[in-house]
């Protein structure tokens, strides 16, 4: 391995385009919802991509979340050194207003953070 990435890891749920966001109640719709490995993931999925040996570690759960980033990351060739976790992190962008909003579920803590760069480098 060449580059260690160490951070949060998100799997992101994507929907676009949105034109505005929901009122109390009310269902929208949109043309396409995407599900992809954010935070963190993103930089090493890039640099494997670009023939760069990388891996990354985070604090990822052993729920379904943390099953489906672990296989998308896989695809991508990202060796994952995976610490346990509670839950994976989860991300809804939703892409609007020509920007994009975040709501977060799951944010790991510091500890967590630390004890995933310290089990990699051990």
């Amino acid at each position: 391995m060449q580059v260690l990435v160490i951070g949060p890891a998100f799997l992101d749920v994507v929907a676009a385009p949105v034109g505005r966001l929901p009122g109390p109640g009310e269902e929208l719709r949109t043309d396409a919802v995407a599900l992809a490995p954010g935070g963190f993931a993103i930089a090493a999925t890039a640099l494997c991509r670009l023939g760069v040996e990388a891996a990354l570690a985070a604090p990822i759960g052993d729920d379904d979340a943390g099953r489906f980033l672990a296989l998308s990351l896989q695809a991508e060739g990202v060796p994952l050194l995976r610490s346990g976790s509670k839950r994976t992190p989860v991300t809804i962008a939703l892409n609007t207003f020509g920007d994009r909003g975040f709501l977060t579920a799951g944010f790991p803590a510091d500890e967590e953070l630390l004890l995933a760069g310290r089990i990699a480098l051990d």
